[in-house]
C-alpha cells in the first residue's frame, strides 16, 4: 500500500511540473511573438 501511494505522490507531484512547465512555455512563447511584432 506505501508503494501504491508513493507512486501516486510522484505522479502527482510530476503533473504540477509538468503544468508548469507548460504554462511557462506558453507565456515564454507567447512573449517572443509579441516582441517579433513590435520589431517588425
Amino acid at each position: 500500500m506505501d508503494n501504491i501511494d508513493f507512486s501516486a505522490s510522484i505522479l502527482y507531484n510530476y503533473g504540477e511540473i509538468s503544468s508548469f512547465f507548460v504554462v511557462s512555455l506558453v507565456t515564454l512563447t507567447e512573449f517572443m511573438v509579441v516582441s517579433n511584432g513590435n520589431e517588425k
